[in-house]
């Protein structure tokens, strides 16, 4: 389906509901230190005044990510 109002544009897609039983229930003791340093990629958000959220990824000098969405991309 194809929705408009006239500015944007939606498109919904229909397909095949996945069995989310399939996938295991994993908590954080399930995984290692080493797989949790690999795998996954912490990010902080932050909800400031002029931006819906800062997300980013470090701090410092350190080289890092920052994400911005504003109000105006809403």
């Amino acid at each position: 389906m194809v929705r408009t109002d006239g500015y944007g544009i939606d498109f919904i897609l229909a397909g095949l509901k996945k069995q989310m039983s399939d996938l295991p229930d994993l908590e954080l003791s399930d995984l290692t230190a080493e797989e949790i340093s690999t795998i996954f990629h912490l990010w902080s958000a932050d909800p400031g005044i002029t931006n819906i959220y800062t997300s980013s990824d470090g701090h410092d000098n350190n080289a890092h990510q920052v994400r911005k969405y504003s109000a105006a991309e809403s």
